[in-house]
């Protein structure tokens, strides 16, 4: 049960950084 658990997480984690990094170019930019 525990291993569907961790792609999510892995997913989620990716996502997260995604975006933080999209959001400090935004602030570069501005």
């Amino acid at each position: 049960e525990d291993y569907h658990i961790y792609p999510d997480m892995a997913a989620y984690h990716s996502i997260s950084v995604t975006l933080r990094q999209a959001g400090l170019i935004k602030e570069l930019l501005h």
